[in-house]
């Protein structure tokens, strides 16, 4: 039995900044370093027997030689940032995070 402290980290979320499937969204970031957040829901239970589900989160930019980076926390409540995410896209231009339920990072991080 592990007997370290646990820390959680909690978020109550406000429908506003949900994320629909093939629902686009638009935003501007007018200072570099700021971040915008938004969520999404995910109800495929990773453990199911013969479940396999996959998600697509892209993000592309209208201005000619801009560069945004999309960083992706899952299911803790972080709001995800350069120094602490689970997923990351940080190409030139458009970023684009793939997820799937047979990623190592679920087993490696115990989530379930």
């Amino acid at each position: 039995m592990n007997n370290d402290p646990v820390k959680f980290r909690t978020r109550a979320f406000w429908g506003i900044d949900k994320l629909q499937v093939a629902e686009p969204r638009q935003d501007t970031i007018d200072n570099i370093g700021d971040y915008h957040y938004y969520w999404f829901y995910a109800d495929e239970p990773k453990n199911t027997p013969g479940s396999y589900w996959q998600m697509s989160i892209g993000l592309s930019i209208n201005d000619e030689g801009g560069d945004a980076d999309l960083f992706v926390s899952v299911m803790d409540g972080r709001d995800p940032v350069s120094e602490d995410y689970d997923f990351k896209s940080d190409f030139r231009g458009a970023d684009f995070v793939h997820i799937e339920s047979n990623s190592s990072f679920f087993e490696e991080s115990s989530w379930d």
